[in-house]
């Protein structure tokens, strides 16, 4: 009972296979290895794969093995496709074979004996490092045993964006005719490649030769030409940049193609506008040009966004027949005027056109070409790229001879007008000269007196700014002097006393007493001459000040001069104003010394420096300003070769417009009468004189500080 139940299951497995068998296309027999199979379409099948997801065991098993139907051709679109077919090898020796199809990827799998599939894969838009079989020829090998049956899977994936297809083609190429073909008997593929270099070598050349005239002459048709010639190389030998630079990333060549062709078109366009100076020639053609050769930049992303999957196969024929067209049609027009320029586009362009235009409605329409043009199609076209080339190159370079033809005429008109001009300005320069003679000696009478006048006119003003410091010194010199003076008349009385004490104890013999009272008296002395020194000091500070400097540096105690003016100033500002009052500090660093100056000179900077302090404090005292206490200091620091003094108030400080201005001569913001606009344009050059140099730290509202920098040596 079992081994009948056994069968009767053998056997509808048996039926079911026969059934899925029947399903499968008839098998192709391989009787000869003579040449390259086509596959008839009743001996294959196809599936559309609409969202190329399918995998070889879904669509090797039911329900998708059912759906398999015979060539219908391609329903764009869909891009991907599976085909299957059964070839059996009838010859009495193995059938090497190659699978290969010109798709963007194509896969292959084989039914093997454990009914394992075999894959392989390759394609135009795979990386070379995932291809298998021949690599650069897209081709799989496979071996086929005599008299054995083989099943066969093919998935292809097309870039129907770049490379439309009309029709699915199945079929494969025997091993050996690959090899022969292409690496033995192929002459052409080697003569193909020096083809492609010469032309490259010729265009490089070109580029070179256009680009230094564009140096030369600055004119936009040279750089457009040799932009225009780079783009249409690159586009001839992008085979051999691909297989050099993009293996790994081969789209980009293709992709590059149509922004290459993109560029090309645009350039030939704008070469010839610029060339037959269509702008003004020919203002309807320049805008036509200028508008289609803007068009093939739009194709490229017309592909990238799937706008159409044929705008590269027919958007770039139609805009280059436009261009084409068009530089034929107006070079015609051009000729009847003799432009030679135009004779010689028409000779270059007009063979290159036809036979380009043959071979794009050949392309578009499907029509075979002759096989004797078919067979120089590479030759003729080279032909025609070097023949474009060396014209248009001819062309430029017959420009340049007129632009420098044309430039030593221009330069020979301007010499002659440039003689005639200098005759006419000479006998001019003559004549105004005997004018000029006597104008000049009138004004330098007048000038020398202005001069002289200007002079005592500027001593004047310096005297002036000078006598106004020494009358603000006055009343503080009075008030310094009468203080040793007042030392010197109390010690005078004193010692008078002292002496008569003295002579009363002598008389008594006391001689302990008188020489107590002589010390006391010879101490009083001391202190008078401490005083008298003083004064004497104080007189000749003035004196200093109100004479004219002698320019003679020597070794002055900066901390003392910087101390004694401030009481000065100090004391002078009270004598004009009882109710001024301000603190003033001062940090003096010990360590300076004695430094090589002009004393009179500094010392007029410093009193400035102080003298501006306290107009500024009074300014802002008498603004009433809440909790506001006028102070100042001074202070003296040793720094790396140079000695710093500081004078820094907290006055209203000085409007940040203004600050560039502060030290130009005759500059105040003191009120009309107030204030020469020379003491600070003094004090400025004083210090440069000195080899220092003086700055200002202003925030109006809040104070200023002024930094006077003087070097030791």
């Amino acid at each position: 009972m079992n081994k009948i139940f056994s069968l009767l299951f053998l056997s509808f497995l048996l039926f079911i296979n026969t059934i899925a068998q029947n399903n499968l296309p008839p098998v192709y027999e391989i009787k000869s290895d003579s040449a390259s199979i086509k596959i008839p379409d009743s001996c294959w099948q196809m599936l559309e794969d609409s969202d190329g997801k399918w995998t070889i065991n879904q669509v090797s098993q039911s329900p998708l093995d059912k759906k398999f139907h015979s060539n219908v051709g391609i329903n764009s679109p869909i891009n991907t496709y599976w085909v299957r077919y059964r070839i059996k090898n009838n010859m009495g020796h193995e059938a090497k074979i190659s699978f290969g199809n010109r798709t963007a990827y194509f896969d292959v799998f084989i039914k093997q004996t454990n009914d394992a599939w075999q894959h392989k894969k390759t394609g135009f838009f795979l990386p070379w490092s995932k291809r298998d079989g021949y690599k650069k020829f897209q081709k799989i090998p496979f071996v086929i045993e005599p008299m054995k049956e083989q099943l066969v899977y093919q998935r292809m994936k097309f870039a129907l964006d770049l490379y439309p297809q009309k029709e699915i083609n199945v079929g494969f190429d025997f091993t050996e005719k690959i090899i022969d073909d292409y690496y033995i008997n192929n002459d052409a593929w080697y003569f193909g490649s020096l083809r492609e270099a010469f032309f490259f070598g010729i265009s490089v050349l070109a580029v070179i030769f256009c680009f230094f005239f564009f140096l030369t002459t600055h004119e936009r048709v040279y750089l457009l030409a040799s932009m225009l010639i780079l783009s249409y190389a690159l586009i001839d030998f992008q085979d051999p940049l691909r297989d050099v630079f993009f293996r790994e990333y081969p789209w980009i060549r293709d992709y590059g193609q149509m922004i290459f062709l993109a560029f090309f078109l645009h350039f030939t366009a704008g070469t010839y506008r610029y060339a037959v100076d269509a702008k003004h020639l020919f203002p309807r053609l320049n805008t036509f040009l200028m508008i289609v050769s803007i068009l093939p930049f739009l194709f490229p992303l017309a592909v990238v966004f799937n706008v159409t999957s044929y705008t590269s196969y027919f958007g770039f024929p139609i805009v280059a027949a436009l261009i084409l067209l068009s530089m034929i049609i107006n070079s015609f027009k051009a000729i009847h005027k003799k432009n030679k320029t135009a004779q010689l586009l028409i000779a270059a362009v007009i063979f290159t056109a036809v036979y380009t235009t043959v071979l794009i409605l050949a392309h578009i329409f499907n029509i075979t070409l002759p096989m004797w043009l078919q067979k120089h199609d590479e030759d003729i076209t080279l032909l025609c790229n070097c023949s474009l080339i060396i014209i248009s190159s001819w062309i430029l370079f017959e420009r340049y001879k007129q632009m420098q033809k044309k430039a030593l005429q221009e330069a020979f008109e301007k010499e002659q007008i440039a003689k005639e001009k200098e005759i006419e300005r000479r006998q001019l320069i003559e004549q105004q000269k005997i004018e000029l003679e006597k104008q000049v000696t009138e004004r330098t009478s007048e000038l020398k007196q202005s001069l002289d006048d200007l002079k005592s006119a500027q001593s004047q003003l310096i005297q002036s700014e000078k006598m106004a410091s020494l009358g603000e010194l006055t009343a503080g010199i009075a008030h310094e002097i009468q203080n040793p003076l007042n030392f010197v008349n109390n010690f005078s009385d004193v010692n008078t006393e002292l002496i008569e004490e003295a002579k009363q104890e002598i008389d008594r013999g006391n001689a302990g007493d008188v020489k107590t009272i002589l010390n006391n008296i010879s101490d009083n002395e001391q202190k008078i001459n401490h005083h008298g020194k003083r004064a004497d000091a104080i007189v000749r500070g003035m004196l200093q000040h109100s004479r004219t400097s002698s320019g003679q540096k020597e070794p002055t105690d900066i901390n003392v001069l910087a101390d004694e003016y401030l009481r000065l100033a100090y004391h002078g500002m009270r004598a004009r104003d009882k109710s001024f009052n301000a603190k003033f500090q001062t940090d003096f660093d010990n360590k300076i010394g004695k430094i090589n100056i002009v004393p009179q000179d500094i010392g007029r900077v410093i009193l400035n420096l102080i003298n501006n302090a306290f107009y500024a404090m009074g300014e802002k005292t008498q603004q009433n300003v809440a909790g506001y206490e006028p102070a100042v200091s001074v202070n003296t620091k040793r720094l790396d070769g140079k000695v710093e003094i500081a004078v820094k108030d907290n006055g209203n400080g000085i409007p940040a417009s203004l600050g560039d201005k502060i030290f130009q001569p005759f500059f105040t913001t003191k009120p009309t009468g107030q204030g020469t606009g020379l003491g600070l344009s003094l004090a400025y050059d004083i210090v440069k004189a000195h080899g220092g140099e003086i700055k200002v730290a202003t925030k109006e509202g809040e104070g200023s500080q002024f930094i006077v920098q003087l070097p030791i040596q």
